[in-house]
């Protein structure tokens, strides 16, 4: 365990440290033991009331009830990533602010997170962020995409995909009462499909194909094409380039990840059971279709 008390930019007092175990994830560590970072402060401004949340723990000695921790709104974490995004724009805060800005959650909560990100720049003594203030930092942020993200994420998207939605996020973000330009469209299904994600994503049973399908999650909320390898009815197995969107149910109790084939736009429903590989990969698409295939937690394959 190593803690430093230090002043911080604002001449408060704060503490930053280590807590260096033993566990899992320890033979992955390179030339040192793995740690949690740990910032303490005093110094912070909460403007909405905290929420109540259950700590995720997929372990045996889970009590009953579970565990109960105080986070932040949804509201206040958006608003925090932004005031951040302003402050020392760097690649991880851009990442964060974008995404957060794509998810469904986000449209209706324009007002809230303004008003919080208010309170916190005057709190800060800072400006409100604005993408011309961002756009002088734009080289020092591209600069560091790739060393502070790559090793983050399974595929990284490329940079000017993340930052050309900027402009369209300020216009969202400075003008909260206008309606946010989504695609609301969904992609066309077979009959008989039953719900979309948010109706599989229920139970925390987990199969093989957990995998398969959370790589492919990642890379629709990152708009990022994702090849895969597919076994047909036959046996014959395919590779194929994708823009993935949906992943319903059928009524026989099948998954189909509804997707474009990536350069015809051709609409396919793949059956989940029948993906071998998914690989994200580090080409971009622009969605035609609404995307549900978001991730938010753990999947139930049924079978």
């Amino acid at each position: 365990m190593k803690f430093e008390i230090y002043v911080n930019p604002r001449g408060k007092i704060s503490c930053q440290g280590r807590l260096f175990y033993v566990g899992p994830a320890s033979s992955l560590a390179k030339n040192s033991m793995p740690r949690i970072k740990l910032d303490l402060s005093a110094d912070e401004i909460l403007v909405a009331p905290p929420v109540i949340n259950l700590v995720k723990h997929a372990y045996s000695d889970l009590p009953q009830g579970g565990f109960h921790t105080q986070c932040y709104s949804y509201e206040e974490v958006f608003a925090e990533k932004i005031r951040a995004l302003g402050e020392r724009t760097r690649p991880r805060d851009l990442y964060d602010v974008i995404n957060f800005y794509r998810r469904p959650e986000s449209e209706k909560r324009a007002i809230k997170i303004k008003e919080i990100l208010l309170k916190k720049c005057e709190f800060k003594g800072i400006d409100v962020p604005t993408y011309a203030a961002l756009e002088k930092h734009k080289a020092e942020c591209q600069t560091g995409w790739e060393d502070q993200l790559s090793h983050q994420l399974q595929a990284l998207p490329p940079f000017e995909s993340f930052w050309n939605e900027l402009p369209e996020f300020f216009t969202w973000l400075e003008n909260p009462k206008s309606p946010l330009v989504r695609l609301h469209e969904t992609i066309p299904v077979k009959a008989g499909t039953l719900g979309d994600e948010s109706d599989i994503l229920n139970s925390v049973t987990v199969t093989s194909q957990f995998n398969l399908l959370d790589r492919i999650r990642f890379a629709a909320s990152n708009h990022l094409c994702v090849e895969i390898v597919y076994r047909k009815e036959n046996g014959e197995q395919n590779t194929y380039l994708i823009e993935p969107y949906s992943l319903r149910r059928t009524a026989d109790n099948n998954l189909l990840l509804y997707s474009l084939k990536h350069g015809t736009l051709e609409i396919r429903g793949f059956r989940a059971e029948r993906i071998i590989e998914s690989k994200a990969t580090t080409t971009t698409f622009v969605p035609k279709y609404r995307i549900e295939f978001l991730p938010n937690g753990p999947l139930n394959m049924g079978r």
